[in-house]
């Protein structure tokens, strides 16, 4: 069993499942003490099995960190939560919570009894205009993440949403990056873009991930989609285009052209995004991007998105493979 004083995490992703412990420093530092990954097999977007799957991947990594017994805080991923950003009329203190009940109830596109909802502020200390960033989720999907977390005999703290937990986390392992930047959190589902811009968060889920690069993969060479996962994972690599030489291997060099063609169309919706932000946001463009999640291990990713980015005209320079990183113990 996990030590009650040590802070536990669960990241409930769509095809991976993320568990690690954490210790205190004397000074109140976070250490990661010890951390392992589960991988759930088949397509995310099929619903019908990830519960049972997520209930083995759970149980095996409470078995592999010794969680039984244990309290965890769990993430859940941004393309299952209703997020919305909005900002507040000059109200007093206790009227936010009023006013925030009635954007919920105008914005949640579902009877509010019917779902677990809740905010946050999200606007710099100082700024004029109020802005919280507003979450619900239906209760029903809520309760059965909870009860695959809860039979493999760990108690559930709390559940935050995946992209929020990642904002908070980089501001607390990348405290001297001041200029805007954005994060990209590049799941098998789904793509998160965190903003971290002067103190202000902002976040959007777009729905194109690593399954859209498998599924387009397996449509190309006529595969089942855990072979063509197997074969992006131990192949594949993003095709660098122009003037690079393609690889080799004519099956290898294939591989990289289709998921290079996979990855453009994210690419679009990523500037898509970044437009959305400083035009109806009013954010500043972002100065560094930051890459995180399963799809940031593709070779050459790191050098695809500020590429592509830096070819339609904008100063974006790539900062880390990963957004997150805790001190190791040792």
């Amino acid at each position: 069993m996990a030590d009650s004083k040590n802070p536990v995490v669960l990241n409930l992703g769509s095809q991976r499942v993320g568990g690690a412990v954490f210790g205190r420093t004397s000074g109140g530092e976070l250490i990661l003490k010890k951390y392992e990954f589960t991988e759930m097999m088949g397509d995310p977007s099929v619903d019908a099995t990830r519960l049972p799957q997520l209930k083995v991947a759970v149980a095996e990594l409470a078995g592999n960190l010794k969680l039984k017994g244990a309290q965890a805080w769990c993430s859940v991923a941004g393309h299952s939560v209703f997020t919305r950003f909005v900002k507040l009329p000059p109200v007093g203190g206790d009227k936010v919570d009023q006013i925030v009940e009635f954007e919920a109830r105008q914005n949640v596109p579902f009877p509010i009894n019917e779902v677990s909802w809740d905010y946050e502020f999200v606007s710099a200390d100082d700024a004029f205009e109020k802005e919280v960033v507003l979450v619900a989720m239906k209760s029903d999907s809520l309760n059965e993440l909870n009860d695959q977390v809860a039979a493999a005999g760990i108690m559930t703290s709390g559940m935050d949403l995946a992209p929020t937990a990642i904002y908070n986390a980089f501001r607390y392992s990348y405290p001297e990056v001041d200029e805007p930047a954005v994060i990209i959190d590049l799941g098998a589902r789904s793509t998160n873009l965190i903003f971290s811009d002067g103190g202000r968060m902002f976040t959007r889920n777009i729905l194109v991930g690593g399954a859209a690069v498998t599924g387009a993969v397996a449509k190309e060479f006529g595969l089942g989609f855990g072979d063509a996962e197997q074969q992006k994972v131990s192949q594949g690599f993003v095709s660098l285009g122009g003037g690079f030489e393609d690889h080799a291997d004519p099956g290898i060099a294939a591989l990289s052209k289709v998921i290079r063609n996979s990855m453009t169309r994210l690419h679009g919706e990523v500037l898509r995004t970044i437009n959305y932000y400083r035009s109806q946001q009013g954010g500043n463009a972002p100065q560094r991007i930051f890459l995180c999640g399963g799809g940031a291990q593709l070779g050459y990713v790191t050098e695809f998105f500020p590429g592509e980015v830096q070819a339609a005209g904008r100063d974006l320079q790539p900062a880390a493979r990963r957004a997150v990183g805790f001190r190791s113990e040792g």
